[in-house]
Order: structure tokens, then C-alpha cells, then sequence
């Protein structure tokens, strides 16, 4: 459009098949650095689509779809704001990034990738990746975040799925296993450790036993010779025999499990009096480490 032609008049002028919201002429740089009109302007419909044409002092014009450039910061050269709005308000340098407005250095560093390149660099991945953005915006007429969500669907399409079922499970789990201090996580660890102990030892008594058992069975089963009265007589030793073994194992556990608890108590009540000491931080960690040493050992004996 000529830059003589009136907004207001273009746009009462402009015609289509979609209502026009608004008329802005757009403006350009120039090589001195100062902003001047542009005969292009930009038509603002209403809808999600846009016409093909507008008609206007009898003759048609074709309608472009406008992409809004990426912006770029004078100050600290990140990408999607103007100086004004700048959170840090610091004048960067554009070739090494130090805080000067320029400098005759040759070894270039880019403020938004790292790369050896200036931030002015229009090959920047950051700036190809904005820019990209905005033409998704473009094309799919969606808002910045949307496009960036389909930019990072394209570029990592390799996603994990979580159903339904998995949420619920991760909920439970986080419901029923809250956050341990780092006292309550020692505890919990000596506590583990104790139990698998244990649970080590009682397993070699019960492959003892079955040890056991299994020979009595071959030296039976290779003694056929024997007469039926000493072989129910041996049966009768053999179960008595394994009715006191169980009974004196489970008095062992029952031991076990009391003297377990004991020295947990034990060992709560000598954290308590270490917390209560007035030493310093590291002191109180030393001994609180050697006295969970000194209760495992314990423990193990």
C-alpha cells in the first residue's frame, strides 16, 4: 500500500469474506538505525483461518500469513524481549559476554548456546529454534507455549507413556512412603541391615536342618534290612526329634528378636544424650556414626 493511503480509509476500504478487526502498517530499519513506514501492512481477521484475497479500490490483493520475528534483547542478547523489558537490565557484551557494551576480541562466545559464535549470529541454534517456534505459531495458529510443546513433541518424539494405572501406583507409593530425616534414615538403614542378618543366619539353620534330615532319610532308605518295629521306633525318635528342634529355634528367634529390640532402644537413647551434647555438628556426627558402628558390631556378635 502507498504510504500516502490513510489506515482509517484502508480499512473501510478493504473488503473479504472475513470480518477485518484492524490495519497496522508495518515499519522498517533502516541502515542508520532509525524506523521508518513500509508499504506492507498488516490485516487482523477474525477467525481461525484467513482469506485468500482482499479487495480493495478494485483490484485484489493476496494474503500472506504474517510471522512475528523473534526479538532479541539490546542488553543481554537473549531472545524473546526488547531492553525495555529486560529482568537483569545489564549491558552484556554481544562478543564475549562480559559487561561491556563491546570489545576487539576475536574469540567469540554466544550468551544463549555457549558456542564460538556472537550472539548477533543469525545461525545460532537459539535463534533457529525461536524462529521455528514462531512459524509454528504461524502455521497453527496456537499461542507460544502450544508451539513450543509441538516443537519439543517433533524434536523428541521418543516419550514414555504413563497410564492411568501408573499414576495411581506413583501416588500410592508417594502417599504411603513420606519424606525420612537423615536420622530416620540411618535408623531405617542399621534396622534393614539388622534384619538381613538375620534373616542370613536363620536361613543357614534351616539348610542345617534340612541337611540333616535329608541324611537320616539315605541311611534309612539304605538300611532295608531293618525290621518294621525298629523302623517305627526310629520314626517316633526322628519326630520328637524335630519337635524339640522347632521349639528350641523358635525360642532361639524369640531370643533374638527381644535382644534386637533392646539394643535398638539402646542405641535411640545413646543418639538422644549425642544430640543433647553441646559439641559442634561434626563432633556429633563422628559420634553418632562410631555409636551405630558399636551396635552393629553388637549386633553381628
Amino acid at each position: 500500500m502507498d504510504l500516502e493511503t490513510d489506515l482509517k480509509e484502508l480499512s473501510e476500504e478493504l473488503k473479504c469474506d472475513c470480518e477485518i478487526i484492524s490495519v497496522i502498517r508495518l515499519r522498517r530499519l533502516k541502515i542508520d538505525g532509525t524506523w521508518i513506514d513500509s508499504e506492507t501492512v498488516r490485516v487482523c481477521f477474525k477467525g481461525p483461518t484467513l482469506p485468500p484475497y482482499v479487495y480493495g479500490y478494485g483490484t485484489r490483493f493476496k494474503v500472506e500469513p504474517y510471522t512475528f520475528p523473534v526479538t532479541q534483547c539490546s542488553g543481554c542478547w537473549r531472545y524473546g524481549y526488547i531492553l525495555k523489558y529486560c529482568p537483569i537490565k545489564k549491558k552484556l557484551c554481544p562478543k564475549c559476554g562480559a559487561e561491556h557494551d563491546n570489545c576487539e576480541t576475536t574469540n567469540f562466545k554466544c550468551l544463549n548456546c555457549k558456542g564460538t559464535h556472537m550472539s548477533l549470529d543469525k545461525s545460532c541454534p537459539v535463534f533457529l529454534k525461536e524462529k521455528e517456534i514462531r512459524c509454528i505459531m504461524c502455521n497453527d495458529n496456537c499461542s507460544y507455549r502450544n508451539a513450543l510443546m509441538k516443537y519439543n513433541n517433533v524434536k523428541n518424539p521418543r516419550k514414555i507413556l504413563i497410564t492411568q494405572e501408573d499414576k495411581s501406583i506413583k501416588e500410592t507409593t508417594a502417599q504411603s512412603s513420606p519424606i525420612l530425616t537423615y536420622k530416620q534414615a540411618l535408623q531405617k538403614t542399621q534396622i534393614r541391615q539388622v534384619t538381613e542378618d538375620t534373616s542370613e543366619t536363620e536361613n543357614y539353620n534351616v539348610e542345617d536342618n534340612s541337611r540333616d534330615i535329608n541324611t537320616q532319610i539315605h541311611k534309612k532308605k539304605t538300611n532295608k534290612n531293618k525290621n518294621k518295629y525298629y523302623l517305627e521306633q526310629e520314626m517316633e525318635l526322628e519326630t520328637d526329634v524335630n519337635h524339640e528342634t522347632t521349639q528350641n529355634s523358635q525360642e532361639q528367634e524369640n531370643l533374638r528378636k527381644k535382644n534386637r529390640s533392646v539394643l535398638l532402644l539402646l542405641l535411640l537413647q545413646k543418639c538422644k544424650e549425642i544430640l543433647a551434647t553441646e559439641e559442634n555438628f561434626e563432633e556429633k556426627i563422628k559420634a553418632y556414626i562410631s555409636n551405630i558402628i558399636e551396635r552393629i558390631n553388637i549386633m553381628c556378635s
